[in-house]
């Protein structure tokens, strides 16, 4: 930000690190007309996440103690120094194609000037922190970053590329979220969400969109739901009084040999990368949505003779599993449980899934409404009487329910379940 004051300025650049001081620092440099230099000033603010979110977004807001913005003077150069010792440009060479697609630079062509094939270079400057994780500087004239490309047609992505912890800290996350993952992440939950982000990187090593959009999800919900960051002891965590070792959650093998949210036909080792991640970060909260998997196929059961696939009776089964899930577990948590559910679901299967995410949201808008000191045999006869008012969706016609359709024909549909 750059902000002219009288015969001077000031050059605003905010800073973005992931093990931060404070949750806002900004570096500014002030420009001293009698030394004709900048003077380098780190200001930091010692403000709560919720200050943070209302800048974040724009909302005006003051500080309520001078004491709250810490000023330091720094040795003037500072900045330059840095920038000599840990920027580079780094350029890449790319070969375009002729319009044809059959030529590259250097082969012979026989189209016309406009349509021959070329090279040319993007370069921008990338600047290394200390601790050997990457910045890069972007194109931002304030900040000092430059990109220079030769070819104005070539388009930037206009979602970042993500591939370190350092790039999703600095480049992806809100200051928020920045915030939270410096100062409030424990290191399990760290190292279980760059696991999840690793497992999803494709071939050239950059995290899914997918992936990152879940990750940010996750943390929101961990900033909503602060009774789920607990640091458990060997006195006192989830799992004890069932005799599960301590620290289980951070157990990759543990959870896919224990551990299934499936209603239909598999069993264990089935869950999805995300249904993992949550295990991990909401290891209480699993338990008690596993729990209910044996009570959701008991009550379908006891409705209908069976907990079937497809038909009437699943989507029973999905509704009031997901009723106890909101109630027990908390709506939002058990929202993102049910989501994740869903996630590697194969594209022939769509209207399982439409069937189940339908059927998922009215068991957790039942639940969530409900008392908690409900009983489950009444969000029970909720669900059943959603599902007889035609509210609840099961697929039909279907032919015989096996792998690899599951009964879905050309002519299935989503259908009420009143008819």
């Amino acid at each position: 930000m750059y902000v002219v004051h009288a015969n001077t300025h000031t050059i605003t650049l905010k800073i973005s690190r992931p093990q931060a001081d404070y949750p806002l620092e900004n570096l500014v440099l002030h420009y001293n007309v009698d030394t004709q230099t900048y003077d380098e000033y780190l200001i930091q603010y010692d403000i709560s996440l919720e200050e943070l979110e209302q800048i974040e977004n724009g909302i005006d807001f003051e500080l309520q103690d001078k004491n709250q913005m810490i000023v330091r003077q720094l040795e003037n150069g500072t900045l330059n120094d840095m920038m000599a010792k840990l920027c580079q440009n780094n350029c890449t060479t790319i070969d375009v194609m002729c319009e044809s697609g059959a030529h590259a630079p250097g082969q012979s062509c026989n189209l016309d000037d406009g349509d021959q094939p070329y090279t040319y270079q993007s370069c921008s400057l990338i600047c290394t922190s200390p601790n050997i994780n990457t910045i890069d500087a972007g194109d931002s004239s304030s900040a000092g970053g430059r990109t220079m490309v030769t070819n104005p047609n070539v388009l930037t992505p206009s979602t970042p590329q993500i591939s370190t912890i350092f790039q999703l800290t600095t480049q992806y996350l809100s200051a928020v979220h920045s915030w939270w993952w410096a100062s409030q992440a424990t290191p399990s939950q760290k190292s279980a969400i760059e696991t999840f982000l690793d497992n999803s990187q494709d071939s050239q090593g950059y995290y899914s969109q997918e992936a990152l959009a879940f990750v940010k999800e996750a943390i929101q919900v961990l900033l909503n739901n602060p009774d789920a960051e607990v640091d458990w002891d060997l006195t006192n965590y989830p799992g004890i009084d069932e005799g599960l070792p301590f620290g289980w959650w951070n157990n990759e093998s543990f959870i896919e040999n224990n551990f299934t949210f499936n209603l239909d036909d598999e069993g264990f080792g089935d869950l999805t990368e995300q249904e993992e991640l949550l295990i991990k970060l909401f290891p209480l909260h699993a338990l008690i949505i596993k729990a209910n998997v044996d009570e959701a196929h008991t009550e379908t059961e006891n409705r209908y003779g069976n907990s079937a696939r497809n038909d009437k009776s699943d989507a029973f089964r999905h509704a009031f599993f997901n009723a106890m899930n909101s109630n027990d577990a908390g709506d939002t948590i058990a929202r993102l449980f049910s989501t994740a559910h869903e996630s590697e679901v194969p594209a022939h299967l769509i209207l399982e899934v439409q069937m189940d995410l339908h059927n998922n949201d009215i068991g957790h808008l039942i639940g969530d409404n409900a008392s908690f000191f409900v009983s489950d045999q009444d969000l029970s006869d909720s669900v059943y009487t959603e599902l007889l008012n035609g509210n609840l969706r099961y697929l039909s016609p279907l032919g015989p329910v096996i792998p690899p359709n599951f009964g879905i024909n050309p002519s299935t549909q989503l259908t009420p379940t009143n008819q």
